[in-house]
């Protein structure tokens, strides 16, 4: 038996589904069926509404992308042929002709990407264990657990979304082994490994990304300018690099786990309950004496078992974990950092609007979407080395947050940096020519930071 998602009867996503409670209520959204898309793995202690987000973002991301830059692009129309109002009048540094600002693109591409993030359905059919194998009775729940190998097998990919108490969780640690033995000949992209709090990252990166580029488009463009537009984009690669520090301490807590792994330590919810279900007071059925029967049968002994986790799942983590080892794929900080288009859809509109002239207009998308898909990214693997280097958390909070504030100033000036860049070769340069160089300029950093078969290079599988 298959979901198609954790859904309550409105068909909106529903956290219970992910808590864990309600579990017979939602069995009965379940049907069967002959193949399996994702196989969803996580600790049900969890907290649910980061495991939502995550959930969104790994089926959603790429629908909302778009439908955000469709809408984004809907507004710079509007705006173009005078139907939405322009906010403010000002000349541009270096440039004769005054513009007519307003940020519709920005306003309809949040607009558009939220409305797809959260309210897109795709299409595909999800093992979730609560809502797959019924709970109540305890015959049938025996023979879901004891089919668990099978369905493994049978499912096309693995989805693992992980906190501190997943590789504490028995239940969790012999579906992801046993899932990589079924498919040690073709495990590539199989296996997607998305901590909790990575969501809450991205959505750090996402909101300030969208904050910084509406501040560099309604602040008045003059040298002064450089004062609220480097000040946004210090609060927000702060609040980032608070959230990435955070996320490298638990994932070196991660590693930590692996390689301290035992079947004896690691947790079954019935036997932390005495086998007695707090919420009704039936007995419950041992969960452990399944588990262990089940690594018997695919492992042979325990130890073996052991050191599967501790050798090859750390391997496996180390090369799915993304860009520096943070979860974060590459695809989601270039989407993260998406803003900056529609905000260059703003800055196009109000050339159209006056008839500016169009070869110097039409390239302004494509050089912000660069800044978006290769330099942005690059810096965001500076800021997770820096985060790496500087996790340690220290005693006292006011040390802590001076030791982010002090993280956060490279990265802070290589976002400084690469808009002055832009900026500067617009406005002294010949069109084509400064569009020629950031091109090269994009594609050399590209090619430095995304090479070879390291870490780095990992974090280029989209998913």
């Amino acid at each position: 038996r298959v979901v198609a998602f954790p859904k309550d009867r409105s068909g909106d996503w529903d956290c219970r589904s992910i808590a864990g409670s309600e579990a017979d209520e939602t069995f009965q959204e379940s049907f069967v069926s002959d193949y399996i898309d994702d196989f969803w793995s996580h600790n049900w202690g969890g907290p649910p509404l980061q495991k939502v987000l995550v959930l969104l973002l790994q089926y959603n991301l790429f629908p909302a992308a778009v439908g955000g830059t469709v809408a984004a692009g809907l507004g710079a129309f509007l705006s173009s042929i005078q139907i939405l109002p322009y906010w403010y009048s000002d000349t541009i540094l270096f440039e004769d002709d005054s513009f007519q600002y307003a940020p519709w693109s920005m306003f309809f591409g949040l607009w558009g990407f939220l409305t797809f993030l959260i309210f897109y359905r795709p299409r595909r059919r999800i093992f979730l264990d609560k809502a797959c194998i019924p709970q109540g009775d305890k015959g049938a729940k025996k023979r879901g657990i004891e089919s668990i190998g099978a369905i493994l097998r049978l499912s096309s990919r693995l989805l693992v979304i992980w906190d501190p108490g997943y590789l504490l969780r028995l239940w969790c640690v012999f579906e992801l082994a046993a899932f990589s033995k079924a498919h040690s000949k073709d495990l590539d992209f199989r296996v997607l490994i998305r901590p909790a709090l990575s969501g809450l990252v991205w959505l750090a990166i996402f909101l300030g990304h969208w904050l910084g580029a509406l501040v560099f488009l309604m602040a008045p463009v003059h040298w002064y300018a450089v004062i609220p537009v480097a000040g946004a984009l210090f609060l927000v690669v702060v609040v980032c690099m608070h959230f990435v520090r955070k996320l490298q301490r638990l994932l070196a807590l991660l590693r930590e786990q692996l390689f301290a792994f035992n079947v004896s330590d690691a947790e079954c919810f019935c036997c932390s309950v005495n086998h007695i279900d707090p919420l009704t007071g039936a007995e419950l059925l041992c969960d452990r004496v399944c588990v262990c029967a089940c690594i018997e049968n695919w492992f042979g002994r325990v130890a073996s078992f052991e050191n599967f986790v501790r050798l090859e799942l750390f391997a496996m983590f180390e090369a799915n974990l993304g860009l520096e080892g943070t979860g974060l794929p590459y695809s989601w900080v270039a989407v993260g950092c998406l803003p900056w288009t529609w905000m260059a859809l703003d800055l196009l509109a109000a050339r159209v609007r006056v008839g500016a002239p169009l070869h110097k207009t039409v390239t302004l998308p494509i050089e912000y979407f660069l800044l978006c898909i290769v330099i942005f990214p690059c810096l965001a693997l500076f800021w997770m080395r820096i985060g790496r280097l500087t996790m340690t958390l220290r005693s006292r909070q006011s040390t802590d947050l001076f030791v982010t504030l002090a993280a956060a100033l490279a990265p802070w000036m290589g976002h400084v940096f690469a808009l002055g860049l832009l900026v500067a070769m617009r406005a002294t340069g010949p069109w084509w020519l400064c569009s020629v160089l950031f091109l090269v300029l994009s594609g050399h950093l590209a090619f430095c930071y995304f090479r070879g078969k390291g870490s780095t290079a990992t974090a280029t599988r989209i998913h």
